[in-house]
């Protein structure tokens, strides 16, 4: 009899091994997809955020050169004006009346233009706003995710799989709950991680795996909520 109850262990033994050596390939995988996945929505939102950048700095490029322009405009009316103003002082009034005709249109010009140019520093300013903002949400986006995986790094892997597991990221947190029980093979929170186990190998339509995992908590951990939880578990899956 003895010996039949240590045949049957080795094999349930055998079984759990093979889940969980059979199970990374694919978890694995897939946490890879996941990461690559996370990493491409980031470097577009990288790219896309230098990209605004880039056009911000050509609009300010050609405001800047907008503003030459007009300033150019009026140092050449002032030269005319001046120009006018000296040729008057010689005594020439047909040139002093028009002078005091054109005086009126160049003073409207230089109005207009000292308005235009006002209008261009105030959205050189603006763009300059703008250029800050962006490169402060990069950076302040950037220092965000570097400190939630600083975060993920520090909880160890039994924490990280309660997180994945409330999130129902069910593969991850079984590969972390998992690399829990391998380092803590006496931890208090091995009843608890083997259990959860089960539960996310069920929630993968995994039964036969998850009936492992159940079986386990309830031989090893008999007086524990969880063996209490996994005989529920495993009367409702036997009702199916």
């Amino acid at each position: 009899m003895k010996s039949h109850h240590s045949a049957r262990s080795l094999l349930t033994a055998a079984a759990l091994l093979a889940a969980i050596t059979s199970l990374p390939a694919c978890l694995q995988t897939r946490s890879a997809q996941k990461e690559q996945e996370e990493k491409q929505v980031f470097k577009k939102q990288l790219t896309n955020l230098q990209q605004n950048t880039a056009d911000i700095n050509t609009r300010f490029q050609d405001l800047e050169d907008e503003a030459r322009r007009v300033n150019g405009r009026v140092e050449v009316l002032e030269s005319k004006v001046n120009q006018m103003s000296a040729k008057a002082d010689k005594g020439d009034q047909g040139l002093e009346n028009k002078m005091r005709e054109l005086n009126e249109v160049y003073k409207e010009e230089f109005n207009k233009m000292g308005a235009d140019i006002t209008a261009l520093k105030q959205q050189i300013a603006m763009m300059q706003e703008d250029q800050k903002r962006v490169r402060e949400e990069s950076e302040s986006k950037a220092q965000a995710q570097a400190a939630a995986k600083a975060t993920e790094q520090a909880k160890g892997p039994f924490a990280s799989a309660e997180s994945k597991f409330d999130k129902k990221n069910w593969k991850d947190a079984i590969l972390d709950y998992e690399k829990y029980r391998s380092q803590n093979p006496k931890g208090k929170q091995v009843p608890v991680a083997t259990y959860k186990i089960g539960v996310a190998f069920q929630e993968l339509g995994m039964a036969d795996d998850a009936k492992l995992f159940y079986d386990e908590v309830i031989a090893k951990f008999p007086k524990s909520k969880e063996a209490e939880k996994a005989a529920s578990r495993l009367k409702g899956m036997k009702k199916k």
